[in-house]
């Protein structure tokens, strides 16, 4: 659907970090979780349309992500078109370009150009995938995302887990693996195909627990017995060089790019096959904007998949709207990602499909009574 955007300026932009808890800790391989950080944008121009905006920063940094906002970039955002978050964004990308495209830079760049988007949207009377082209839809395909590990779980606690996503309709889970020797994760992958049945497509993220090629072959072998629909983020993301070994080595559905912040890495694993899957995070990649810059890779190479990661709230509009999205990554509850307990309308699932968004822009607004109790920092506040 195509809609007039109304012209405006920004006259105001207000940045928050929060620090928001999990109630209880939990683990993905090598890394133990206890609280998460969000910078969150609010924009408004002199036609008084607003706009919100967010970017998980990471467990640790909110504070480093809003000084770098008041440092260097908020001020480049006031007096700027809305309607055109493209030129703000390659405005602000040519600033930071001694800086270096990644880190915090880019979570700011990315929230400011959620944020300009979901103005637009809402200035345009639309819910956001309509803005980017959509037909209206009621929902989107879906997988549930869980498997992390809580203290000394056992087996019993994975079942459980695995076996909530089915009675909830779910038909494709993924599930976090590699904490273990080769023995303890084969036995995790079974458990977790006997435990969903031969029909449930079942994917198996390794949080980039390995150094070598070497070492993740036996592993991936392993994970090939029991069918995955892809394996995620064998190595550390910069190691493409070992993304390209390995794919080289053994033939199977390779997922990556959650921790990538431009289109040069997948342009690279892409052209060189090591990749099936790009899994670009919009509040990391340079949020719409740099989301759909990499979303053309899909076009340019067939066989590659579009599947963000991580924050339902915002890929569910960009699945429904690119017809090679194929699913959007969900978490069912904040006991592992947290960001719904901020917003006042979180996306919601049926029958293993979630629900879309009806209100105009992303759907929903930031609960004042819980960024004020989260907050790290009073809120970055600069108007024209």
């Amino acid at each position: 659907m195509k809609a007039e955007v109304p012209s405006a300026k920004v006259t105001r932009i207000e940045v928050m970090a929060v620090r928001l808890p999990l109630d209880e800790p939990v683990s993905a391989p090598g890394l133990l979780i206890k609280h998460r950080d969000y910078l969150l944008v609010r924009i408004k121009c002199n036609d008084g349309t607003i706009g919100i905006g967010f970017t998980y920063i990471a467990t640790f940094g909110g504070l480093s992500a809003l000084a770098v906002t008041n440092d260097f970039i908020a001020n480049r955002v006031i007096g700027k078109e809305a309607s055109d978050p493209k030129a703000v964004s390659d405005d602000l990308l040519r600033m930071i370009r001694i800086l270096g495209r990644g880190g915090p830079t880019m979570n700011v760049i990315s929230a400011i150009d959620i944020a300009l988007w979901d103005r637009n949207a809402r200035a345009a009377g639309l819910p956001l995938y309509m803005l980017l082209g959509a037909d209206e839809t009621d929902s989107v395909p879906a997988y549930a995302s869980g498997g992390y590990l809580r203290h000394r779980e056992g087996n019993d606690v994975l079942q459980a887990e695995l076996q909530a996503y089915l009675d909830s309709g779910f038909e494709r889970i993924k599930i976090k693996t590699a904490y273990g020797d080769l023995e303890e994760d084969a036995d995790r992958v079974t458990l977790a195909r006997r435990t969903v049945g031969d029909d449930i497509e079942l994917m198996f993220d390794t949080y980039c627990r390995w150094d070598d090629v070497e070492t993740a072959i036996p592993h991936v072998e392993k994970y090939l017995e029991v069918s995955p629909y892809w394996i995620e983020d064998p190595f550390d993301p910069n190691a493409l060089d070992l993304y390209e070994g390995l794919a080289a080595t053994i033939d199977f559905c390779l997922a990556a790019g959650e921790f990538y912040y431009t289109s040069l890495p997948f342009m690279h694993l892409a052209e060189r096959g090591a990749l099936n899957v790009i899994q670009a995070e919009a509040p990391r990649c340079g949020g719409i904007t740099g989301w759909l810059e990499i979303a053309k890779l899909a076009h340019r190479y067939p066989k590659i998949e579009l599947c963000p990661c991580w924050f339902h709230d915002i890929h569910i509009h960009l699945v429904a709207a690119h017809e090679k999205a194929t699913m959007v990554e969900f978490f069912p509850d904040d006991r592992v990602f947290n960001f719904r307990r901020l917003i006042d309308s979180p996306i919601e699932s049926k029958d293993g499909r979630l629900l879309m968004p009806t209100r105009p822009g992303l759907g929903y607004d930031f609960i004042d009574e819980n960024l004020e109790r989260f907050k790290l920092a009073p809120p970055l506040v600069l108007e024209a």
